[in-house]
């Protein structure tokens, strides 16, 4: 439980600092849950005795600033969870949105070290129907190692008559540079894709589905860890 108080506020009290001299009526508040049979990131199951996982985030944005935490709980077979508090800004470039942050990264249940990470991304958009994106962080406290993942979506409308629902086939690339595995080298970790089902109920109301999958690539079978799948299913809300 090592500085859960000081993350617990870190957000919001940057927020507040940052946002004083602005019109905090124009503060965008956005929350979104989610349910998973998996937690995965690099495409590495985090933890297979669970069997399913709740994902949260609670992020407040303004003048391209966004403040939030993003926390993980197993719900069956283990009690691992994880607390990001992060602080990014973003704008654009032209046609190109950047943006830039810095998340720190607890495990109350866990006897892992707390870390902090400096992270930085992209989305482009030449076609309403063609995005890429991109995002490489590292870990600059514990691990001292990065990771780059870089990928397309191609988000379409199933149904003309109905724009109120989208689907994004995608996939991506992930890189590591010793944030998997030592030593810091580029090395091929994973390839991945998805489609990603969304369904806009309301204003305020989004109900989002997807379906994953992950293949190994040489850092992975380097590290003797398969391929993994996972399925996930929740809400989007706007305030």
């Amino acid at each position: 439980m090592k500085h859960r108080k000081i993350t617990t506020c870190l957000a919001p009290c940057l927020a507040l600092t940052l946002f004083a001299p602005m019109d905090l009526r124009a503060v965008e508040v956005n929350a979104s849950a989610a349910l998973s049979n998996r937690y995965v990131t690099e495409g590495i199951d985090n933890d297979p005795d669970s069997s399913a996982f709740l994902f949260s985030e609670v992020t407040a944005m303004l003048e391209g600033f966004t403040a939030g935490v993003w926390w993980a709980q197993s719900l069956r077979g283990s009690s691992t969870n994880e607390v990001n508090v992060f602080l990014e800004y973003g704008f654009d470039l032209g046609e190109v949105e950047l943006f830039a942050g810095v998340n720190f990264l607890t495990f109350p249940a866990l006897d892992d070290a707390d870390t902090w990470e400096v992270y930085l991304g992209f989305a482009y958009a030449p076609h309403d129907n063609v995005v890429f994106f991109g995002e490489t962080y590292y870990d600059i406290d514990e691990v001292k190692g990065g990771f780059l993942e870089l990928g397309a979506a191609f988000p379409f409308q199933p149904w003309a008559a109905d724009d109120r629902w989208e689907l994004a086939p995608y996939g991506q690339l992930g890189v590591d540079y010793g944030f998997v595995s030592g030593p810091r080298r580029l090395r091929l970790n994973n390839f991945q894709i998805g489609l990603i089902s969304t369904y806009t109920l309301t204003d305020a109301v989004e109900v989002f589905a997807g379906v994953h999958h992950s293949f190994r690539l040489r850092n992975l079978r380097d590290e003797e860890l398969g391929d993994v799948s996972w399925v996930e299913v929740g809400l989007n809300f706007a305030f």
